[in-house]
């Protein structure tokens, strides 16, 4: 019974922690200019880097380990409890070791620079394209949309990542090209300040 309580909230808590984690991260690199000099900083990414890759992909390996060990049985038990929170911390992890390899990339030269600048566009709106992107995944994967979940392999799904992401290029290149925020991104700054600024550029 205690165990089915913990099970129950695992999920909540785990989400909420690490998007609360991801965020004070976020406010950290903010606060010391981290992003706009990396240079002074190298020291520190890799060192994020490094950590993140080594307990991330332990964490990784050892949950995906476990998983297949277990046998389906539909009722909970602490391995698969185990199992799932190792999960849940590789996920955090991993994400911040492509951020640091990125970033180190970024100052190798010129050439990197321009492969990543896509990357780039697509942040200067980040609001609207997670929003779009959560509603176009669970239309396509969702019982409710075309229920696609089970009947894509992991190739499929790469592929289909790739099509939607290269489309939130273009259209953020495009967006940002006339605009100063991104859709939502105006929409939250005038709710959060209490007016909303000129949307078009060049006002």
């Amino acid at each position: 019974e205690v165990y089915g309580l913990t099970s129950q909230f695992r999920g909540p808590v785990m989400f909420y922690s690490s998007l609360l984690l991801t965020m004070l991260l976020g406010f950290y690199v903010g606060r010391k200019r981290i992003i706009q000099d990396l240079q002074p900083h190298i020291g520190w990414i890799k060192r994020v880097m490094v950590w993140c890759l080594a307990i991330g992909l332990s964490a990784a390996a050892i949950g995906a380990t476990l998983f297949q060990l277990m046998e389906p049985t539909g009722r909970g038990s602490m391995l698969g409890f185990f199992a799932g929170m190792l999960f849940a911390i590789q996920r955090p992890l991993l994400c911040l070791f492509y951020i640091a390899a990125i970033a180190l990339l970024s100052l190798k030269s010129e050439r990197c620079r321009r492969l990543f600048s896509p990357l780039a566009i697509v942040g200067r709106m980040p609001l609207t394209n997670y929003l779009a992107q959560s509603v176009i995944f669970t239309t396509l994967l969702y019982s409710w949309g075309f229920g696609l979940y089970d009947r894509l392999g992991p190739a499929a799904c790469l592929g289909v990542t790739a099509i939607i992401f290269t489309f939130q290029v273009i259209y953020s290149r495009w967006w940002m090209a006339r605009f100063r925020f991104g859709p939502l991104e105006w929409l939250w700054r005038g709710v959060t300040y209490g007016h909303f600024p000129a949307l078009r550029a060049g006002r």
